[in-house]
């Protein structure tokens, strides 16, 4: 399956199962380069998802030869430098054979968040289509595509008081690796689908909390308190009709 979206000019387009061999996507190449362009003034980008296992860093670089392309790893591991094993980091030879971006750029003890992805990647994009070569996207952490493909949330930043506020909630809780803790006080705080977040994923959590507390805020400044309370009951309601759990909120 192939599918291309438009974002800021540039068409991406995204080969989303695999496995697919080099021939064969390489008989689409007059579909994917000639025709497109003859219809289209937006530039080409290809990215390449899939499981583990499934060869996207072997199909990249074949491609990468034969497109004159350069590669950027979508890859939450890759980035840092000495995590090899289990992560599927290009070798040295391979990376003198095609240029590879976003790859041992940080040490462990640094954070990387998708926000920090989306922008380097989308930078390293334009810089490639710039020197008149081929950008390929290939990468199994699959929030990193979904940013790079579709854009940047449309979700407003927290302010500095309530950013501030969070980090004084979590700080503890993330220093004794308390994750349960912390995910109760997002349901606590009005976000019952804080369950389904992935385990120890504390960038997302204190997203989420930044977020609640924001849209609070918006509701108190509006003189919406009654509101808020109501939208939080029903709610709670709900949950306990799915879960068949007793709440205690207030």
């Amino acid at each position: 399956m192939i599918s291309t979206v438009g974002t800021g000019g540039v068409r991406i387009s995204s080969y989303l199962r695999l496995p697919y061999t080099v021939e064969t996507l390489l008989r689409r190449r007059c579909r994917l380069f000639t025709s497109c362009s003859a219809s289209s003034t937006k530039e080409k980008v290809i990215v390449i998802s899939g499981p583990t296992g499934a060869g996207k860093s072997k199909l990249a670089l074949e491609l990468a030869k034969r497109l004159n392309g350069e590669i950027i790893s979508a890859d939450s591991v890759q980035v840092y430098r000495g995590l090899d094993v289990g992560s599927a980091k290009p070798s040295f030879d391979e990376r003198k054979e095609v240029v590879h971006h976003l790859v041992d750029i940080l040490h462990p003890s640094e954070e990387y968040s998708v926000g920090q992805f989306f922008e380097d990647a989308r930078q390293t994009t334009r810089d490639i289509l710039d020197r008149g070569r081929v950008p390929i996207v290939a990468g199994g952490t699959g929030l990193y595509l979904r940013w790079f493909i579709y854009g940047r949330p449309d979700v407003p930043k927290a302010s500095r008081e309530i950013a501030a506020e969070v980090d004084s909630e979590l700080a503890s809780l993330q220093n004794d690796e308390d994750w349960n803790a912390a995910v109760q006080l997002l349901v606590k705080a009005g976000d019952p689908g804080a369950q389904s977040l992935p385990a120890n994923d504390w960038y997302r959590l204190r997203r989420r909390l930044e977020i609640v507390k924001e849209q609070m805020e918006f509701y108190l400044r509006q003189g919406g308190f009654l509101m808020w309370v109501f939208c939080r009951t029903r709610v709670l309601l709900l949950e306990q009709l799915v879960t068949d759990k007793q709440w205690n909120t207030f």
